[in-house]
């Protein structure tokens, strides 16, 4: 009897070893996902390209969305987009005001901006909607946390109690459905959770020695659950979005952590399935992540072309209005295409956009200095003119015509 028990408390405690297993699945990918996913599983979608006007209608889209963390990367890049765009708006007003500016004590006020001010109504009610959100998850977790210590409770008192072995397995099997059906917990609470069920489930085995026969039908249940999930696993192949994917696969891998243990022959067998079906989303991602790179790649050459062309432009000094404003045209013709182009590799996106960036500051500090001197010499004109009026009119009442003459 006590070689029975020990085989059975082994058997049971295979589950924990399953834990460290679905772990090392995603720790395959682990340095996949941290270098590349804040940004990479977002990047085929590209705002530069649009206006104000079109910016907000993406921005009240997205945070009407019932799936907010879907929505959150996309959020992020709206808002980043639309304020660079309204800043160039702003600098943009800023140089026609100065060219046209009439004494240096002007100040420059420009208008209200309503779209601005929609978008950042957006933006707040969106931020006020994640905050009541993830207060929401956590009372959940909290709440889901309190709910399966209570089970806890009844595995732990279920171990202790004189039941029939048949009854007693009934009763086992009930708390081992409602325990799965409740969500997640607080991270900082899941290890701690797991220990504790297997403890208490290890000991059920232990006290109350259950047969072979029903623990084998316990087996039985798990081998199908996990059979359940490997062909919800495979069927992400067919779902298009890579996100929704791996977020349904996490989903699964967690699900798959709390099902204990099928029989000791089939256990490896089960495992490897699931983790081959979990691979191919994780190729799905890593494919998708080489095409954005490559792509990524192709974008850094466009904006470094974009760049010389822009230092080209910042190098030329005109004297004329007219040839200005020609150059300021193609220099502006150079943004919108700057624009249109997608991302670039992270690593270059930062020095890429400061060379462009620079390179038109320089085009219009220059053109600025041309007409600050256009404004001194038009100032020195009328000073000269208003000294030669003044002149006139001395000499227009001026009586004495012999000397005057």
């Amino acid at each position: 009897m006590d070689n029975k028990v020990n085989e059975q408390k082994i058997e049971s405690t295979e589950s924990f070893n399953e834990t460290v297993d679905i772990s090392a699945i995603k720790n395959q990918h682990e340095d996949l996902e941290q270098e590349n996913e804040p940004d990479a599983l977002h990047a085929l979608e590209d705002f530069s390209s649009l206006s104000k006007e079109e910016l907000l209608n993406r921005m009240e889209e997205a945070v009407s969305s019932v799936d907010l963390d879907q929505v959150k990367s996309k959020i992020q890049k709206l808002k980043d987009t639309f304020r660079e765009l309204v800043r160039e708006e702003l600098e943009a007003k800023r140089r026609v005001w100065e060219e046209h500016k009439e004494s240096d004590d002007d100040k420059f006020e420009p208008a209200a901006d309503f779209v601005s001010d929609k978008f950042e109504d957006y933006l707040k009610k969106y931020n006020q909607k994640r905050t009541e959100l993830r207060r929401s998850r956590d009372a959940d977790q909290r709440k889901n946390f309190a709910n399966k210590m209570a089970l806890v409770d009844e595995l732990k008192a279920l171990a202790e109690s004189s039941e029939s072995m048949n009854k007693a397995f009934e009763k086992l099997q009930d708390l081992q459905l409602r325990y799965r059906k409740i969500g997640l917990v607080p991270q900082g609470n899941v290890e701690e959770l797991r220990k504790v069920w297997q403890h208490h489930l290890d000991r059920f085995f232990d006290v109350v020695k259950i047969s072979k026969e029903l623990r084998e039908l316990d087996f039985k249940k798990n081998q199908e659950l996990k059979i359940e999930l490997i062909a919800k696993a495979e069927a992400l192949t067919g779902e298009p979005s890579v996100r929704r994917a791996l977020d349904q696969l996490n989903q699964f891998q967690e699900q798959w952590r709390e099902i204990g243990s099928a029989s000791k022959e089939l256990n490896d067998q089960l495992f490897d399935k699931f983790k081959l079906a979990s691979d191919k989303t994780y190729v799905r991602k890593q494919a998708m992540l080489a095409d954005n790179k490559l792509k990524q790649v192709e974008n850094l050459a466009s904006k470094v072309a974009l760049c010389e062309k822009m230092e080209l432009s910042a190098e030329q000094i005109f004297d004329s209005h007219k040839n200005w404003q020609d150059a300021n045209n193609a220099v502006e013709v150079l943004f919108v295409d700057w624009r249109k182009i997608g991302h670039v590799p992270k690593e270059d996106e930062e020095k890429t956009w400061k060379r462009f960036k620079d390179a038109r500051q320089n085009f219009f500090r220059n053109r600025e200095s041309y007409y600050s001197k256009q404004r001194e010499d038009f100032k020195k004109n009328l000073v000269a003119k208003i000294a030669l009026c003044e002149k006139a009119e001395s000499l227009k009442e001026n009586v004495d015509w012999k000397n005057t003459a």
